[in-house]
């Protein structure tokens, strides 16, 4: 019966107009957003929140969704004027989080392309003392470029958590940010990103990251946690200087779940301590299946190993399987026989 329920909840995606948020998703499931505006505005998004909002002038484009169970579901947005072009494409499963933004307009003006969603799951940790504290810790890898030019181009992406709704403080052990940018905050919060300042600047960044969401739980006693993404390329200001900007980000390789314990305050395992959803997810092991690079998703066919082949040929990230990163050759090839032999899970 389990496994009928989790395979309808797997075929179950929801397509809503106004008011996604993390609050308003189904348990287990997520949502997305994309949206672009050639004007813009400046601002600044709790990841997770309504992004709806910001997309509403005239000439906006924005697309969202939410699903229940495993998803995958996608959106994309496109908006164009004679001196502005943009897109975005966000698309989110359990445990998987893939989005994509081009942008160019003028300097004066905040144009931007945005992609974001996240999804949420019903835990139970069991083991150990029921009663007992514990942290259950998260591992999260986050690979992608991004690439910024002009006066003013400006992109980047950022990640938070939230357990039952109220957002993962910083000052709980174990939490760690990796490579992530500094910001100044006093929450589970990372962000990567670059900017331009000067006309004929170019500025590029490759990631290969990973952090720790550091998760205060009860044994035996359930909870919400979800994960969620923004990712923006836009400006870092409005101004007067002629011409334009442009900014790009790809995280389409992908910011994903890759594995979780449960420790206790030393840091030590709990034996026997083990992660359970209501979405029937193997929550204890890496998500995601890096070999299914085109739809249907879920499934891989030669759609994938074609995707391969034609990102491998352009030096594309997505191609990029395995060290030296950076570098296109016979190890990446190998690396994605084996995920393709290795199947989804």
């Amino acid at each position: 019966m389990k496994s009928t329920i989790v395979t309808l909840l797997t075929l179950t995606s929801v397509s809503v107009n106004g008011a996604i948020d993390r609050t308003s998703i189904p348990v287990p499931g997520g949502f997305v957003q994309a949206g672009v505006s050639p004007i813009g505005q400046g601002f600044f998004l709790i990841v997770g929140s309504d992004f709806g909002i910001l997309y509403d002038d005239p000439g906006d484009d924005f697309s969202e969704g939410s699903f229940a169970g495993l998803g995958p579901i996608s959106r994309s947005a496109n908006a164009s004027t004679p001196d502005s072009n943009g897109s975005s494409t966000a698309e989110v499963g359990m445990g998987i989080m893939r989005f994509v933004a081009n942008n160019i307009a003028p300097n004066a003006g905040f144009g931007n392309a945005g992609a974001h969603g996240g999804f949420k799951e019903n835990f139970l940790v069991s083991g150990g003392t029921p009663g007992a504290q514990a942290w259950m810790l998260v591992d999260v890898s986050v690979e992608g470029t991004m690439e910024a030019a002009g006066f003013a181009g400006s992109t980047s992406v950022s990640l938070g958590a939230f357990k039952d709704d109220f957002e993962l403080r910083a000052n709980e052990p174990f939490w760690d940010n990796g490579n992530s940018d500094p910001i100044s905050t006093d929450r589970q919060r990372a962000k990567w990103g670059v900017s331009t300042s000067s006309i004929g600047d170019v500025d590029s960044r490759i990631i290969d990251d990973m952090i720790t969401f550091s998760v205060p739980i009860t044994l035996g006693t359930t909870f919400d946690f979800g994960i969620y993404g923004f990712a923006v390329a836009g400006k870092r200001s409005s101004s007067g200087v002629s011409g334009s900007s442009s900014s790009s980000i790809d995280f389409g390789n992908t910011i994903a779940w890759i594995g979780a314990q449960v420790v206790d305050a030393s840091g030590s395992p709990i034996a026997g301590a083990t992660i359970s959803g209501d979405s029937g997810f193997d929550w204890a092991g890496p998500s995601g299946c890096p070999a299914d690079l085109a739809p249907p998703f879920g499934s891989l066919n030669f759609f994938d190993v074609s995707a391969f082949l034609t990102a491998f040929n352009a030096q594309d990230p997505a191609a990029d399987f395995a060290e030296p990163f950076g570098a296109f050759n016979f190890f990446d090839v190998s690396a994605f026989l084996a995920e393709y032999i290795a199947g989804c899970p």
